[in-house]
C-alpha cells in the first residue's frame, strides 16, 4: 500500500476525536469532554455503552461544559462494523487513568482497533502504549490527567499536517506488523516451548 493521500487529511474542520469502548470511569471519557469544551477546533465522538447512571453523568458534564453541540454520543456497534466508525474519525483518544497496575500496563483492544483502522492515536504516557506509539511513530502520548497536555497533543495532530501524514503512513506498517496473522505464530511458538 502506498502513501496516504495528503488531500484526504487536509480536509476542512471539524477535527474529529473519538473515544470508543465501554463507557465507564477511568477510561478518559471525561477528559475528552473537557478538552472539547476548551478547544473550539475539535469535536468529540463517544462510541459505546455504559450504565444509565454513568451515561447520565456524562451528559450532565457535557451540559455543564456547554459542549453539547460538539459531542456526539453513539451506541456500541457490532465488531465487524467498528472499523468503519474508527476509520471515519481523525484521531483516537485513549486517556486511560492509571488507577491500577492493570490500567498502567494495559494495551487495550481499542488501541489495536485504531491501528487496524489506520487512525492515529493520542494515548496515556504509560509504558506499553508509549512503547508501540514511539516505535512506529503513529501518534503521541501525554499525561492523562492534564487537560492542557492532552489538548496540546491533539492540537499538534490537528495542525501539523506533515506530522499527521507521517503518522498515517506509519500506521500502514504497524497494521501489517501488529495483526493476528503474525501474532498467532508467536503464540504457537510459546505453546510449543512451554507445553510438552
Amino acid at each position: 500500500m502506498g502513501d496516504i493521500n495528503n488531500s484526504a487529511i487536509n480536509r476542512l474542520d471539524p477535527f474529529l476525536v473519538m473515544y470508543h469502548g465501554a463507557l465507564t470511569t477511568g477510561r478518559g471519557i471525561e477528559e475528552l469532554i473537557n478538552v472539547v469544551a476548551i478547544n473550539p477546533n475539535i469535536k468529540g465522538v463517544v462510541l459505546g455503552n455504559g450504565s444509565p447512571q454513568y451515561v447520565s453523568h456524562l451528559h450532565q458534564l457535557v451540559d455543564e461544559k456547554k459542549a453539547g453541540s460538539r459531542i456526539l454520543f453513539h451506541p456500541a456497534v457490532p465488531m465487524d462494523e467498528l472499523w468503519k466508525y474508527v476509520s471515519a474519525v481523525d484521531l483516537s483518544l485513549m486517556m486511560i487513568q492509571g488507577k491500577a497496575k492493570s490500567y498502567y500496563y494495559s494495551l487495550p483492544n481499542k488501541f489495536f482497533e485504531s491501528i487496524q483502522a489506520l487512525t492515529p492515536i493520542v494515548a496515556s504516557d504509560f509504558p506499553e502504549m508509549k512503547r508501540i506509539i514511539d516505535k512506529y511513530e503513529i501518534g503521541l502520548t501525554c499525561n492523562p490527567e492534564n487537560i492542557e497536555s492532552i489538548n496540546s497533543c491533539i492540537e499538534k495532530m490537528r495542525t501539523d499536517k506533515e506530522f499527521y501524514t507521517k503518522c498515517k503512513n506509519n500506521l500502514v506498517t504497524a497494521k501489517n506488523d501488529l495483526c493476528w496473522e503474525k501474532e498467532k505464530e508467536k503464540l504457537k511458538d510459546a505453546f510449543k516451548r512451554y507445553i510438552k
